[in-house]
């Protein structure tokens, strides 16, 4: 295999996303396995993944900036049109920006100078290993949708995500003292229930 970086101009080292689609066209049909930097446009990382690219790495921002995400929209779109292995290459400045790609669902990040330049290098790569999982671990527990209100299903119930069992906290939503009266010392006590019970999950495990 082989890390294949074109980059078109000396200052941010950005890459040459029409120099870099032909020369991986070219090592492909030599049987190559491509592991590709570019930049973060959907359609060129669809087109470098259609051409047989093992790995296609956008970056997020450009290298040694430190700036982290700038388009995340763009991300998103990458996760969703490419289904092979997708990671970041450049750009990651903290912890939280390793964090947010694997959220996103990506498969990893390459990074350098956000550890290589910290204060604390050993310290630094520590975080962002941690932020790393932690990521991941967020992406497949399966986040819950962005609402400004508490969701509810067609019969009134909250509603459930993922395998959680709710049935308590909606027989209390069903009780005719909440019904009639539900003022603030009763929407207490249902959270003060409502955290008990995810302790008790965390019991669990």
């Amino acid at each position: 295999w082989i890390k294949l970086e074109l980059i078109g101009e000396d200052e941010m080292l950005l890459p040459d996303p029409i120099e870099l689609y032909s020369t991986c066209e070219s090592l492909i049909k030599k049987k190559f396995k491509i592991f590709c930097y570019c930049s973060d446009d959907p359609m060129l990382c669809k087109r470098l993944e259609d051409l047989g690219c093992e790995v296609v790495m956008p970056l997020i921002s450009p290298i040694g900036s430190g700036l982290g995400i700038r388009n995340e929209h763009n991300l998103e779109i990458i996760r969703s049109m490419c289904k092979g292995l997708i990671f970041v290459d450049a750009g990651i400045g903290s912890p939280s920006d390793a964090c947010r790609i694997m959220e996103l669902g990506f498969d990893g990040v390459l990074l350098n100078s956000s550890v290589a330049r910290s204060h604390d290098p050993i310290n630094m790569a520590d975080a962002i290993s941690l932020a790393v999982k932690s990521g991941r671990k967020s992406f497949l527990s399966g986040a819950i949708k962005k609402t400004k209100k508490m969701e509810y299903d067609d019969e009134g119930k909250i509603a459930a995500s993922g395998k959680v069992d709710i049935s308590l906290i909606n027989n209390i939503l069903d009780h005719e003292y909440y019904k009639s009266n539900n003022h603030l010392n009763y929407k207490f006590y249902i959270n003060q229930i409502v955290f008990q019970y995810y302790l008790n999950l965390l019991d669990d495990f």
